[in-house]
Parts: C-alpha cells; sequence; structure tokens
C-alpha cells in the first residue's frame, strides 16, 4: 500500500507539463506532501500497533487453548478418580458384608462352643470306649478350636483390609477435591482470558476504525495533490525547451556515484541500489532542472530531476541535500551526498514510468 502511494506521488510529481508551475502552486505541492507523508507515518504507526495487537490476541488465544486442554485433563482425572472412588466404595461395602458374615459364623461357633463346654470336654473324651474313639473325639476338639482361631485371623485381616480401603477412599476423596478447586481456578483463568481477548478485540476494531479513517485522508489528500499539480502556471521558456541530447545519451548517462551494483531492476523492483562509500558524493547523471528535492515517505531525502524529452532520474535515500526544487543543474554537478552506510537507490523514468536505469547510465554488472 504505502509503495503504491509514494509511486503515485512520484507519479504525480514526474508527469509533463508541471516543470514550470509558479511558485505559489509548488509550495502547495511541497505542503501537501508532507502532509500525505505524516498521513502515511500515521497509517504505519497504526498498522504496527494493529500487528501487535494480532499477535498478542494470537498469544491470548494459545494461552486460551493451553488452559482449555489443562482443564479437559483435570476434568479426565477428576472422572477416572471418580470411578475409582466408586470401586473403593462398593470393595468396602463387599468387605463390610463379609466381616458381618465372619462375625455371625464367629459367634454361632462360640455358641456351640459354649454347649460343648457345658457338657464337658474331658467327660466327652473319657467316654470314649476306645483308643481310637478317643483320638478321633480328640482330632474333631483340635480341629473345631483351629478353625475358631482361623476365623479369628480371617476376621482380623478384614478389619485391616477395610482400614486400608477406608483410608484409600479418604485419599481420593482429598484428591478429589483438589482436581475439582484446580478445575475451579483454570475456569477462573479461562473466563479472566476471554475477557481480556474481548478487551484486545476492541481495541483492534479501534484500531481498524481509525486505518479507515487514516486511509480515506490519505486518498482525500491523493485527490488534493493531484489537483494542485493540475494548476496551471507560467513556465520559462529554459523550462519548456527539453534539453537537448539526453535521449541520444541513452546508455551514457554518467553514474550518480562511484560504487558497485547491490540490487538491480526487475519484478518488484522500480529502480536499483548502488553501493559507494560512506558520505560519498552524489552528481547529476546528466543535466537539467530539480523537480523535487526534500523527503519523500520510504524513498527518505530524494531528489527528482527532470532532464527533459520526458526523462526524470530519481535519487533517493540520501544523507543531505544541497539543491533547491527548481534549480538548474549541469552534468556531475553536486546535488547532495550519501548517508554513512553509502548506498544509494536510483530510478530512471520516461513519460513518468520507471525504466531498467542500465540501459540509459553506465553502471557495469
Amino acid at each position: 500500500m504505502r509503495r503504491l502511494l509514494l509511486s503515485l506521488v512520484l507519479g504525480l510529481a514526474l508527469l509533463p507539463g508541471t516543470a514550470g508551475l509558479a511558485q505559489t502552486p509548488l509550495q502547495a505541492r511541497q505542503e501537501l506532501r508532507a502532509k500525505l507523508v505524516a498521513l502515511l507515518d500515521q497509517w504505519e504507526a497504526a498498522t504496527r500497533a494493529a500487528r501487535g495487537l494480532q499477535r498478542e490476541l494470537a498469544s491470548l488465544e494459545e494461552r486460551i487453548a493451553a488452559e482449555r486442554s489443562q482443564v479437559k485433563g483435570l476434568r479426565v482425572q477428576e472422572a477416572e478418580l471418580r470411578q475409582q472412588l466408586e470401586g473403593a466404595r462398593a470393595e468396602e461395602g463387599l468387605l463390610r458384608q463379609q466381616s458381618q458374615e465372619q462375625r455371625r459364623l464367629y459367634h454361632r461357633q462360640l455358641r456351640l462352643m459354649y454347649l460343648l463346654g457345658l457338657q464337658g470336654g474331658p467327660s466327652l473324651l473319657a467316654s470314649a470306649e476306645d483308643f481310637a474313639q478317643f483320638c478321633q473325639r480328640s482330632q474333631a476338639l483340635s480341629g473345631l478350636l483351629a478353625a475358631q482361631r482361623q476365623r479369628l485371623a480371617d476376621l482380623k485381616a478384614a478389619g485391616q483390609r477395610l482400614a486400608q480401603v477406608e483410608q484409600l477412599l479418604s485419599q481420593r476423596s482429598d484428591q478429589l477435591a483438589r482436581l475439582q478447586q484446580q478445575a475451579e481456578s483454570g475456569r477462573q483463568r479461562l473466563a479472566s482470558l476471554r475477557s481480556q481477548r474481548q478487551g484486545l478485540l476492541g481495541r483492534l476494531q479501534a484500531k481498524r476504525l481509525a486505518l479507515i479513517e487514516n486511509i480515506g485522508a490519505l486518498k482525500e489528500a491523493e485527490v488534493r495533490l493531484a489537483r494542485t499539480f493540475a494548476l496551471p502556471g507560467p513556465a520559462s521558456p529554459e523550462a519548456e525547451r527539453p534539453l537537448p541530447g539526453v535521449l541520444d545519451a541513452r546508455g551514457r548517462l554518467t553514474p550518480p556515484v562511484q560504487g558497485r551494483l547491490l540490487a538491480s531492476y526487475g519484478p518488484g523492483r522500480r529502480g536499483v541500489t548502488l553501493k559507494a562509500h560512506g558520505l560519498a558524493p552524489v552528481r547529476a547523471p546528466w543535466g537539467g532542472r530539480v523537480a523535487y528535492a526534500g523527503r519523500l515517505g520510504g524513498y527518505g531525502q530524494v531528489v527528482v530531476l527532470d532532464h527533459g524529452q520526458g526523462v526524470h532520474t530519481v535519487l533517493a535515500h540520501l544523507g543531505s541535500i544541497i539543491v533547491r526544487t527548481g534549480q538548474e543543474l549541469s552534468p556531475g554537478e553536486e546535488v547532495g551526498n550519501l548517508d554513512a552506510e553509502g548506498r544509494l537507490y536510483l530510478e530512471v523514468r520516461l513519460n513518468a514510468r520507471p525504466v531498467d536505469p542500465r540501459d540509459w547510465l553506465r553502471l557495469g554488472s
């Protein structure tokens, strides 16, 4: 967008017939150019702010997705713990039932032992008819006592197992409570992030509206600038008369600086970039008149030279300018200096259309 607007400004500035405008329209053009540059800077600032908000919004969306994933994981853990808790409770119920059965059996056995005690264990053994019957009765009594001891041990183990299950139930209940608390905290953070996202969306919408207003102001400035360039004005005969030989000198114009070619003319590039020594002088490649000298948006410090016959050269990204608009120059006359980096952007335009500078100047490969 910026390159398109700057190209429009340069195209308007380089239209044939605008070389000899009066001083008042020229000042108006310069003032409008300055306003246009300011609007372009505002548009770029708003664009950068909008992009920053978009990046912040994308980061916020990632955080929201992470919080959602965490809450989802907590819910899965909560469901698993609930299943384990239900299983432990079922096991607790089974153990309690088994314990009750063991207690009833134990009480029944105690009652039998009591009844047996009334009859008398020794008398039962003494009433045996022979030694074999005595041994049988003795083994029966021993087995009965061993069974009672085993039932007591089983009842004790069931009680211990029941205590372990109750402890596990308590731990799982505490863990489930912590997970529920974490899930609730995650939901609160998620709600806060959503509120932040809504605020960012509101600010982004405001920036978008500001961009639309800036674009409208840019379009209005373009129309005013075009009307200003269309104003008639007195032109001197020297300015109207094209310089002889500029078309005949095609391919033999002197480069504005002595340096090497960094970037060539081609798709997406209307000119070339030359690399020379820092602060090196920049000279006019051919005689002509200064059509514009000053700052112009992304071109930085720029000098536009009108060589006549519809041929213009654009010398951009200068460190300093020593000529003024309307000044007549001779071939090789100094127009300014490069900056410390020593890079010069050069365009050649024929009837306001960019052409390959290598066809006009001796730039080499």
